[in-house]
């Protein structure tokens, strides 16, 4: 059998190499992140929040179910509690899951388009989240230019026209 021994000259390697770590930021620059353990996000292109993640997020113990959505929407979205409305929840008694359907709401009001979906596996971990959050919207203004929601004076929110 014959050897036989290539020889790379050293701007033919570090063309390879430069190639290689280029292709390989565009695979990983990507709207969809693979974490350590199956977790699977994918992000919002306009909002750049997660619209899906795939897990088994373990809630702190000792907690309700609606507690664990309102814990879980905290710590994966940031959002403060009470930022979501459960509006629907449901037990699949097949399976033993549970799905809980939310709303996101600013100071009381619904917020159009951003509805999420939670589901629990028989464990009480948090499988799935599925939905839209709308950031930010504090600092949202509309058509003309201005702010969308103002403070009254009683402190309540009120929309501007």
């Amino acid at each position: 059998m014959m050897k036989v021994k290539l020889k790379v000259n050293r701007k033919v390697y570090s063309s390879i190499l430069a190639l290689s770590i280029g292709f390989g930021g565009v695979v990983f620059s990507s709207d969809t992140v693979h974490a350590a353990g199956k977790t699977k996000i994918q992000f919002d292109k306009a909002y750049h929040t997660p619209s899906y993640i795939i897990e088994n997020w373990e809630a702190p113990k000792g907690l309700s179910k609606h507690e664990m959505v309102q814990a879980y929407m905290h710590e994966k979205l940031g959002e403060s509690k009470g930022s979501f409305k459960i509006v629907a929840q449901e037990a699949d008694e097949k399976t033993g899951s549970y799905h809980f359907k939310l709303r996101q709401q600013y100071k009381g009001i619904p917020v159009f388009g951003a509805d999420q979906t939670l589901a629990l596996n028989e464990n009480n971990e948090i499988t799935s989240y599925f939905g839209t959050v709308v950031p930010h919207l504090d600092n949202k203004k509309n058509q003309y230019g201005r702010r969308c929601f103002k403070r009254t004076s009683n402190g309540q929110g009120k929309t501007s026209h």
